[in-house]
């Protein structure tokens, strides 16, 4: 009798097991969806299961990601248009009468340490030349994207940034194309294919229980709603970075900057370039020697292109404030740095780029 038992026991033991799963994924379930705040729903849940609004990005089949049309922040104050880019709608084909400036590049463009789009570098720049500088007409598009490198931003231009009729492209960035060098140099090619992936949109079996994913992205056998996951290639990160910085020169760099000049000359739209900025003592990467060395490249490459294209050229990083109190880390500024950048680029293109550029 002892010995038939022991079946029941096993099988209660394991029904109570069950019962305990399913109810502990159920209440996380129930947590993730109607409690927890939306970072942390963006975190953990898969994003299938995340209403389209609420994922700031969207696969692309030419640019690996783009920006969600659909995305926008709880409060309403960060949202995306429908030409995919950060900030209110604008008209294609564009109004008569109007001075269009398109402003692209990464996460230091769109500014993810500024929350209310109002108060992006590119949306004050442009109150700026209309309030400050008697550019009633100009308009100015926030088409940065997070991520983004400048072979994203070469492919951003010549398929829908030219589209939308400007007169001016403005870029500003850099360190997102020290990444890209900091892999093994064999696999340092002119299509970045060593850095970047197609987007990994795939659903991983486990990955049905949310319980299951919470463990798996802590552990990192589920891949994060991040884009280091999502489109970048981890197991190519160079074990020795300064060399692979040396052997991997800016040579892509220059040259995509450079198609982007030709891009916009054919038509009829000037390209602006500007030195790249950033703040040593927030304590994270850009106060690093390394990313110092990789940033300074960059910028003289941007000067290099600018003399050569014969470029409108803002030596910005000179000009930027390296106080801590605008910045929200080393590379991302606050709104008060957003302020203090957009007067600054506001003074060169009403100065520098406007009076020469309008169609």
């Amino acid at each position: 009798m002892e010995q038939g038992s022991k079946p029941g026991r096993w099988k209660r033991a394991l029904a109570a097991l069950a019962l305990g799963f399913v109810l502990v994924e159920v209440g996380w379930r129930v947590y993730l969806f109607q409690v927890a705040s939306p970072e942390r729903q963006g975190k953990f849940a898969r994003l299938d299961q995340m209403p389209a609004s609420a994922f700031r990005f969207r696969p692309h089949p030419h640019l690996v990601y783009a920006l969600n049309e659909r995305f926008v922040s709880a409060d309403g104050k960060n949202r995306h248009n429908a030409h995919g880019t950060r900030g209110p709608d604008f008209a294609v084909p564009k109004p008569a009468g109007t001075t269009r400036i398109v402003c692209i590049g990464g996460s230091t463009t769109y500014e993810t340490g500024v929350h209310d789009d109002r108060e992006t570098y590119p949306a004050v720049m442009g109150e700026l030349l209309r309030t400050r500088h008697g550019r009633a007409n100009v308009e100015v598009v926030n088409a940065g994207v997070p991520g983004y490198t400048s072979f994203e931003s070469l492919i951003l231009v010549a398929l829908r940034a030219l589209e939308w009729e400007p007169d001016v492209v403005l870029y500003y960035d850099n360190t997102n194309d020290v990444h890209p060098r900091l892999v093994e140099p064999a696999v340092f090619t002119s299509d970045d294919a060593g850095y970047r992936k197609p987007w990994d949109d795939d659903v991983r079996w486990w990955d049905h229980s949310l319980v299951v994913r919470w463990l798996g992205v802590q552990t990192g056998f589920s891949p994060r709603n991040a884009l280091v996951d999502r489109a970048t290639r981890a197991e190519n990160a160079a074990l020795d970075p300064s060399n692979a910085l040396a052997q991997n020169p800016p040579r892509w760099f220059r040259r995509n900057l450079e198609e982007m000049a030709a891009l916009c000359a054919a038509r009829g739209t000037k390209l602006v370039l500007a030195s790249w900025a950033w703040c040593p003592t927030k304590g994270d990467f850009a106060g690093e020697e390394l990313y110092q060395r990789a940033f300074r490249e960059n910028n003289a490459v941007l000067a290099e292109v600018a003399r050569s294209q014969s470029l409108p050229w803002f030596d910005f990083e000179p000009a930027m404030s390296k106080d801590p109190a605008l910045w929200s880390d080393g590379a991302h500024v606050n709104e008060r740095g957003a302020a203090l950048k957009a007067d600054l680029f506001a003074r060169f293109v009403a100065e520098r780029v406007l009076s020469h550029a309008t169609k």
